[in-house]
């Protein structure tokens, strides 16, 4: 019995990140079936609402008019579900769950990227699947933040290694599902800029981008088959940006911690402001790495696109609490990467679950959203100086400390 009981620890001991995989697998996987039934009010209102249209008017046959205001490879994917026996609900849950294991994945082939342990990348694949803002988008909300976010960070993973054409048609391909993969691409052109200015240009061309729309129609080919005009590809967007009319939809960002956030004549008169404030504090952002980050290292790399992405987020107009979603995703490899950024990202974790929470349970206590969106300003302010300023500092330091 001693030698069988060495044999197993001994076993264990050399297996951990094995075993962290399969528990971590296990773990989600029964959380995901225990919270299946849970009834969102996107759910209720829009979802299924729009899957009994789209079944109605004969599955694929109904894509030659948009039904509700999701992109068309989204309802191609709600028209396929109508010939598949099961409740819409399940269906809707189970796609995004399905880009959970694939968004934990990828993560995982992140961190083996930066040369990190097998343990380390297993701790990092079962944190993804089990965090709560991922499992409850996915499984409570319905929604499919995951999706888009997966073909984000595909298009990442290429993109660090020049796959230029990959990365591209991946991104392409989130762009097509949703519009909030555009919280992404400053990065893409900051790091076009930087390959021109290094005249590192390879294959990198500005033709690259062209990749964006034509993934868009490739993947609306379902509802143009149909007859569905290809300028409603296009349209489908710009009909979304219309749709709230709110300095703030539920995202705890710098509108609400400064105005009420809901109120339509701050936004009539801030918005286009807001728009320019961006585009102004990602210029000054890239500028400022352009000139001052020397080295490309992983780290910088992933840092980089996760503060041009919070920036996006945190600053824009009529952002809901959804839309943090791809930014708390880098931040979680960006804490296997540099440790330091633990605590910043713990915070944003909370935030982002306060506003879940606020949704998806309306019967609990409000919460003061002037008070969140003062500790995500926090948040902001320190990532912004600790990937700027003192992450280059310590680079420089750790450079001189290796040559003498």
């Amino acid at each position: 019995m001693v030698s069988i009981e060495r044999k197993f620890w001994y076993w264990l001991s050399k297996h951990w990140s094995t075993i962290i995989l399969l528990a971590s697998s296990v773990i989600s996987l029964l959380s995901r079936y225990y919270m299946r039934g849970f009834l969102s009010s996107d759910m209720e209102q829009c979802l299924i609402p729009w899957y009994d249209v789209i079944k109605k008017q004969g599955g694929l046959a109904s894509l030659s008019q948009p039904v509700g205001n999701y992109n068309v490879p989204y309802q191609t994917l709600i028209a396929l579900f109508t010939y598949i026996p099961f409740k819409p609900i399940y269906l809707y849950k189970l796609l995004s769950c399905l880009f959970d294991w694939l968004l934990a994945v990828i993560i995982y082939r992140i961190i083996r990227q930066a040369g990190l342990t097998k343990l380390y990348a297993s701790v990092a694949y079962g944190v993804a699947l089990n965090l709560p803002v991922i499992a409850f988008n996915s499984t409570m909300w319905g929604q499919c933040d995951s999706i888009y976010s997966f073909f984000c960070l595909l298009a990442l993973y290429f993109l660090y290694q020049n796959r230029h054409t990959l990365s591209f048609i991946s991104f392409g391909t989130a762009f097509a599902f949703k519009l909030q993969a555009i919280f992404v691409l400053p990065f893409f052109l900051f790091v076009y800029a930087r390959n021109k200015f290094e005249e590192k240009s390879g294959d990198f061309s500005l033709l690259q981008f062209l990749w964006i729309p034509v993934m868009m129609i490739v993947l609306s080919l379902g509802g143009i088959s149909q007859g569905m005009p290809v300028s409603q590809v296009f349209d489908i967007y710009h009909m979304q940006t219309i749709t709230f009319t709110a300095m703030s939809v539920g995202y705890s960002g710098f509108w609400r911690f400064l105005i009420q956030a809901d109120d339509f004549v701050y936004y009539l008169n801030l918005f286009r402001y807001g728009i320019l404030l961006t585009v102004f504090v990602l210029l000054l952002i890239m500028v400022y790495l352009l000139r001052n980050q020397k080295k490309w290292s992983m780290t910088d790399f992933y840092s980089n696109a996760f503060l041009m992405t919070y920036s996006c987020v945190f600053f824009l107009p009529a952002m809901h609490e959804r839309y943090s979603y791809c930014y708390i995703v880098l931040g979680l490899i960006l804490c296997f990467l540099d440790k330091k950024i633990i605590p910043a990202f713990l915070a944003l974790v909370a935030i982002d679950l306060s506003a879940y929470c606020q949704y998806l349970f309306p019967a609990n206590p409000s919460i003061s959203w002037r008070m969140v969106s003062f500790f995500n300003c926090i948040c902001y302010a320190l990532s912004l100086w600790y990937i700027l300023f003192n992450r280059n500092r310590n680079t420089e330091k750790d450079e001189l400390s290796a040559i003498i």
